[in-house]
Parts: structure tokens; C-alpha cells; sequence
């Protein structure tokens, strides 16, 4: 975004139980394209004059070192901190544009960062600890970090520059939680994985992002999961990129199906987006989301309470049913009700579609199918 958020748009952030500052979090406020490191700092320090308690994270990057921030700048002026040929011979830096909301532009290339340099290393576990050093801010979201310390960049390389990165990155990661270790867990030293949480990097970070949501077998394991260097409970943001539209309420039923204390939704229509829209979901808490793209949608204010257990599976002669109970009478039903039978396509093969339905305690039912879910039960 171009500026810093609105007075009243802050407070309403200010209320989140934690809060991530994108990589161009007021890219057009000078210095323009550059000091995303103080910029981040300098809104989290506002979050937390209105809430201490609110979890402030600086998103980083592991693949493309963006001159948003200073240290993007340091990496492209410095030769042995970036990726380059001869060792990856195939390495193409990418170039990016930026457009505000009063016509400016930011354009610049991109540099991929080589964490198989330690002068790397070091300045990218610096940026984000003398951010935490401030008071401002509490950790990292850490982004493009796949598989298991990789990026899609260093596989350009050749072998001995992917293992030396792998390495590298690796122990970034590793002294950058060390540094975070002393704080108390819960208000500082928070480091999130994103994209693919692997057991590896999950080991070092005490949450996860899942951009592509998860299939409910995956999901129901995490409350049982383990993180960081403290083997805390792990937090989840559930997250899915093209969650919105047909895909919202199944994804929504899947969800709150596996739910747990320290698990997280969010959806979006996809990697783009501008405008009051792109934050409608939570932005404008002045509706119920069917009529305008800025309004709240109900599936985030109606109650829901603590589960009164796991959801429950039955299995009758192959329909698969999935329950849940939440304390404030609010249910979740995923599957087929009993006596409505499979259909048959065009070509006589049978169908047994799934209805997704939420039937919440005041009455409001969420449906993408409501002839299919059963709310006795």
C-alpha cells in the first residue's frame, strides 16, 4: 500500500490477536522503495500504543531480496550475496512493478539472496532482530522458504550451490529463532513458516501458513503438533488463495472441522487485489458479505465457542459423514444426509456429491449445498 492505514483502520487491526506487514507496506512513503524494515517497525510500534498485547510480525523473504527493504539494497550492491552465474549459471533476476493509488509507480529488479554466503546470513537474521530489539516488533513471517529450507530460485544452481544454500539457509533460520528464544513466547520471538510448513522448518518456528489450505487428514494433526525451539503448541493460519466465491463454505466446513485454539482462518479470491476490496473480509464489519465486497461476512461474527470435542466420522455403507459441535450450539455437517440417494451422470456413472453446511446457533445456516446436510444430530 502507498501510506500508512487510517487512525480508525489501525485500532481495528490493533484488535487481532496477531498481524503481518506486507513486504510493501507503504512502498510509496519515503524513502520511496526502500526501509521497509522501519516502516514495518514504525507500525507495529502505533499497533502497540493502541494494543500491547497484539503480535506484530515483519514479513521477510528467502528467495528474492526486494529493495523494499534496505537490506534488499545492500544485497544488490554487494557481489557474493546474490545468486549468479558461474555457480547458477541459469539465474534470471526478476524485475517488479508497484502501482499506488494516486498514479505513482515503483519499479526495480530483484536480486535473489545466496545463503550460502555468511555475510548474508548475518545481515538477514539482523534485519529482523534488531527489529525485535526495537520493542516494536515480535518476529518474522517468514516467506518462500519450500520444502525444507529450498527455494525455487537456488534450483537454477548447480549441485553444490543448492546443498551450500540449503545449508545456509538452514542455519539463518536456526540463529535467527536462537535470537528470539529469550523473549516470552506469546508476545515476541514468533516465527512463521509459510508456504510449505515442513517438520523441519516447523522445528525452528513456532507456526505455519498453509497458503493453499489443507485437506481435513492433514489438518487434524496439527493440535497435536509440537514447534519451535520451545516444542510449544503450534499456531496455524489457515489460509487459502482462491478461498472465496463456491469455495468459501466447503473450505470454511474444513476448517472448523479441525479447528483448534491456536488456529487461524483466512481466505482470498487469489495473489492480487487492490482497493477496500482486497480487505473486505475484514475491514468492514457493517454486513453479512452478499451484497457488497466490502462488507463482514456473518461466517466471522455469528458465535461459535470452543468444540465440545473432535469432529466425529460415521461411514454407512460408504457415505462418509462429518460432525462437529461447537459450545455456543453451532454445527457443522459435511457429507451427504441419510436417504438421498448417489445421482447418475450422462454417461451412467454414479455421483455422490457432499453438501458443506454450518447451522449456527442463531439460526443462520451457511450452505453450498442445504438438501444434502442433516442439522439433527
Amino acid at each position: 500500500m502507498s501510506g500508512e492505514w487510517s487512525p480508525e483502520t489501525l485500532q481495528l487491526i490493533a484488535a487481532k490477536p496477531f498481524v503481518v506487514f506486507e513486504k510493501n507496506h507503504k512502498v510509496f512513503e519515503p524513502p520511496v522503495g526502500d526501509a521497509a524494515e522501519a516502516k514495518i517497525t514504525e507500525s507495529c510500534r502505533k499497533l502497540k500504543a493502541i494494543n500491547a498485547s497484539v503480535q506484530c510480525l515483519m514479513y521477510v523473504e528467502v528467495d528474492w531480496a526486494r529493495t523494499f527493504y534496505s537490506l534488499g539494497h545492500f544485497v544488490k550492491a554487494t557481489p557474493g550475496t546474490y545468486l549468479a552465474p558461474p555457480s547458477c549459471p541459469d539465474i534470471v533476476n526478476t524485475t517488479d512493478h508497484e502501482t499506488g493509488e494516486a498514479n505513482q509507480t515503483f519499479t526495480d529488479i530483484f536480486y535473489s539472496y545466496d545463503f550460502s554466503d555468511e555475510t548474508m546470513q548475518q545481515r538477514w537474521v539482523e534485519r529482523v532482530s534488531d527489529a525485535v530489539a526495537t520493542g516494536s516488533v515480535d518476529g518474522a513471517f517468514i516467506d518462500g522458504d519450500r520444502n525444507g529450507f529450498n527455494t525455487n530460485n537456488v534450483d537454477k544452481c548447480g549441485a553444490a550451490k543448492v546443498a551450500a544454500y540449503k545449508a545456509g539457509l538452514n542455519a539463518s533460520v536456526a540463529a535467527l529463532a536462537q535470537n528470539l528464544s529469550g523473549t516470552a513466547r506469546g508476545t515476541a520471538g514468533t516465527t512463521i513458516i509459510t508456504n510449505y510448513p515442513t517438520h523441519e522448518a516447523m522445528a525452528l518456528s513456532s507456526g505455519g501458513m498453509t497458503e493453499r489450505g489443507l485437506a481435513l487428514e492433514d489438518f487434524e494433526h496439527w493440535s497435536e503438533m509440537k514447534c519451535g525451539l520451545d516444542q510449544g503448541p503450534c499456531l496455524l493460519a489457515f489460509h487459502t488463495d482462491h478461498g472465496t466465491g463456491a469455495a468459501f463454505i466447503p473450505t470454511l466446513c474444513t476448517f472448523l472441522l479441525g479447528v483448534y485454539e491456536q488456529a487461524y482462518f483466512g481466505v482470498g479470491a487469489g495473489w492480487s487485489g487492490a482497493g477496500a476490496g482486497a480487505c473486505g473480509a475484514w475491514l468492514h464489519p457493517d454486513g453479512d458479505g452478499e451484497s457488497s465486497a466490502t462488507a463482514w461476512p456473518k461466517e466471522y461474527t455469528n458465535a461459535l465457542g470452543a468444540p465440545l470435542s473432535d469432529y466425529v466420522a460415521t461411514n454407512t455403507s460408504g457415505n462418509v459423514v462429518m460432525t462437529r459441535k461447537f459450545a455456543s450450539g453451532t454445527k457443522v455437517f459435511v457429507g451427504r444426509k441419510a436417504g438421498i440417494p448417489c445421482e447418475v451422470d450422462k454417461k451412467g456413472r454414479e455421483v455422490c456429491k457432499a453438501g458443506h453446511c454450518i447451522f449456527w446457533s442463531n439460526g443462520d445456516v451457511s450452505a453450498d449445498n442445504a438438501t444434502l446436510c442433516d442439522s439433527d444430530f
